[in-house]
């Protein structure tokens, strides 16, 4: 009887890193666990500049609005989106001062332009949160025009807003939001990344000047992906791996039913 033989997954339950003040900083040994660098490994793959992995999707986006917004700023973002985002811009952010502008999606570039304008009138834009397509009515964006859009509305601004989009409806394959323009790409790595029920995970990809604020938001909140658990890291990287199969059956029921 032949037995399966599984490579050990090494944990890296300590270690320490220079702070900015010269001492060594033990809360780098959470943030620089086997989960939250491992999956970094496949930026290339992704075609990617920089990636930070989190507790879960929310987690992610939780991350990102914190670092990158401050109270007074405004948010626009597309509607409909995820409830837990809905939920953080409208409930908790607000809360902080920050000053959430939706516009619908399925209103198209003159519903997002016209957004754009309204949020210019209330506040210094810090973020544009775009879900496309969006959960789950499916609608589209042009990740490209709105680039455009909104850089031309707010180049009188001392600092250029982010550009963030929730691509994990679409996935990694079908749609690459940092190659139309997006400055952050975020997945909730549950759903088409994981796939299998067996993980939660989010992510945040995009320009390393960015992406290090986040991490930094990150670590300090504590919404960092769970470092005990080798086993989630191993799930992660099995399973990244297979992402590409749903394509490679689908070129093939493609050239089936033509054939047919």
């Amino acid at each position: 009887m032949k037995t399966l033989a599984m490579t050990p997954i090494d944990t890296l339950a300590s270690t320490a890193a220079a702070s900015p003040h010269g001492a060594a900083n033990p809360e780098i040994s959470r943030s620089a666990a086997l989960p939250n660098r491992a999956y970094t490994s496949h930026d290339e793959w992704l075609k990617e500049r920089d990636t930070v992995v989190a507790q879960s999707g929310m987690s992610a986006i939780s991350s990102m609005l914190l670092a990158l917004a401050k109270p007074g700023d405004v948010i626009v973002y597309s509607e409909p989106i995820y409830g837990g985002t809905d939920t953080l811009l409208n409930g908790l952010l607000k809360q902080l001062g920050m000053i959430p502008v939706g516009f619908m999606s399925s209103e198209g570039i003159s519903a997002f332009k016209a957004a754009v304008a309204d949020a210019k009138n209330k506040g210094n834009i810090a973020v544009v949160m775009l879900e496309t397509p969006d959960n789950p009515t499916n609608n589209l964006l042009d990740i490209a025009e709105c680039r455009r859009i909104m850089d031309e509305a707010t180049a009188g601004q001392a600092e250029k807003p982010v550009l963030a989009v929730d691509n994990t409806v679409v996935g990694p394959i079908w749609q690459k939001p940092l190659d139309h323009g997006a400055d952050l790409c975020l997945y909730s790595l549950t759903k088409y990344v994981g796939g299998h029920s067996d993980l939660v995970g989010g992510s945040i990809s995009g320009s390393k000047d960015i992406v290090t604020k986040v991490r930094r938001v990150r670590n300090a909140i504590g919404t960092t992906m769970d470092w005990p658990n080798t086993h989630l890291c191993y799930f992660l990287n099995d399973q990244i791996r297979g992402v590409r199969l749903p394509i490679i059956f689908g070129d093939q029921a493609i050239q089936l039913r033509a054939f047919q």
